[in-house]
């Protein structure tokens, strides 16, 4: 099983999101939240097994799309699920370039997301696909 990433300044929102999803229902071990990107980022570098990370766009202390494209540098094979508070093309624009394989706003609520997650995370997680650990040690997905 796999971990997800969840890094959302709002602790109310982080809270409602990991006690509304069932991500263990969707395949997902444990499901960490963060405040801030440099939190994720400590827990990334542990080598845990991460199948998923789900992020602000704004982060207090880098965007969520500086966030992601540091984090695809050493796992390309991550999944990434922006949300934002104020959606607008530009920031889409940015999310596509950053590899995103989703961009919410936050107001479409907590079922958008579990959507989201389940349409873009968990279809690869089955017998024809089989995880292969990377050299960093990060789990990652691998088509065969």
């Amino acid at each position: 099983m796999f971990e997800a990433f969840f890094t959302d300044p709002c602790m109310r929102y982080r809270t409602e999101v990991i006690n509304g999803i069932d991500f263990y229902g969707l395949g997902f071990s444990m499901v960490r939240g963060e405040c801030v990107a440099e939190g994720t980022l400590r827990w990334m570098q542990k080598g845990e097994a991460a199948a998923v990370l789900i992020t602000n766009t704004s982060l207090p202390d880098m965007s969520g799309f500086e966030l992601a494209r540091h984090v695809r540098r050493q796992f390309p094979c991550l999944r990434v699920i922006f949300l934002t508070d104020t959606p607008n093309l530009a920031e889409a624009q940015q999310a596509v370039r950053c590899g995103a394989y989703d961009y919410l706003p936050k107001s479409d609520g907590i079922d958008a997301l579990r959507s989201a997650i389940q349409r873009n995370c968990t279809r690869k997680v089955g017998k024809k696909h089989i995880c292969a650990a990377s050299k960093t040690g990060m789990s990652a997905f691998r088509d065969f």
